[in-house]
């Protein structure tokens, strides 16, 4: 009650039951932390901690002010990737190729987003006719960023869930298997494209959870099995950053690749 005097209290309660319950998702709860964060009174605001350190990226609550004392805590493994591979696939030419024919499979299934406005849809269509207008609604939108065909192709070939494949196979080069979430329900597949200081922008964000998981019975199968193996996880996050020139050369600016067993 103290830290959240005069603010409001239904939306900061709600968000403190998202940090408790057990089967809140972990993107969800990261967002309740912030919200929390940004409603607490000045005085309490430094009780939110948020660190990366070790290979170990902490959310901390302190709920009475003293990091040894009570505080609600979420930790995410922080996994080291290959950026040198990843960046050799993104410019080799043969590979953006292949990557483009994936692309044609995708544009259906991700979300896309165009200067942070979604990419026109057309749920009645089904099939090749939406796969073909989906293509002509994102060539069209590149048009008005006045894309080249280089960066045209470039975007295609690198906005499709292939990157993730990339992403997880540089991990595999760092050490060890990579991280895998054991399962798709409602995985979160996101492509944000934008123009900035003149130089195209590819985010792109795939993010799964067992906590999405409906059937009790079988999401905790799911969590026994995300315990026992080393490399299987409760949640699992990549995200990724891409700068594309006009001739349609791609280089990672950031990449984050995250992952929870508990």
């Amino acid at each position: 009650s103290d830290m959240f005097f005069g603010t409001d209290r239904e939306e900061a309660k709600k968000c403190l039951f998202d940090l408790y319950l057990p089967h809140t998702p972990d993107a969800q709860k990261i967002n309740s932390f912030l919200t929390l964060q940004s409603l607490a009174g000045d005085g309490y605001k430094d009780r939110f901690l948020h660190t990366v350190e070790n290979g170990v990226e902490t959310y901390a609550l302190l709920l009475d002010g003293d990091e040894k004392g009570d505080c609600v805590l979420l930790t995410r493994k922080v996994f080291d990737c290959d950026w040198e591979a990843i960046n050799a696939a993104i410019t080799s030419k043969d590979e953006v190729k292949e990557l483009a024919q994936q692309a044609r499979k995708d544009i259906t299934r991700g979300s896309y987003y165009m200067g942070g406005q979604p990419l026109a849809d057309d749920d009645t269509l089904s099939g090749p006719s939406r796969t073909a207008a989906r293509l002509a609604a994102l060539d069209s939108e590149m048009d008005a960023l006045n894309c080249t065909d280089e960066e045209k192709e470039t975007v295609l070939a690198l906005a499709n869930q292939a990157l993730f494949g990339l992403i997880m196979a540089s991990t595999e080069r760092t050490g060890g298997l990579p991280p895998l979430c054991p399962t798709s329900e409602e995985q979160i597949t996101e492509y944000r494209i934008s123009r900035e200081d003149g130089v195209m922008r590819l985010r792109a964000l795939c993010m799964q959870d067992l906590d999405h998981v409906k059937d009790e019975e079988l999401r905790n199968a799911k969590k026994e099995v995300a315990r026992d193996i080393p490399h299987m996880y409760k949640s699992l996050e990549m995200r990724i950053d891409i700068a594309i020139t006009a001739d349609g050369q791609a280089e990672t600016r950031k990449l984050d690749v995250l992952a929870n067993k508990e």
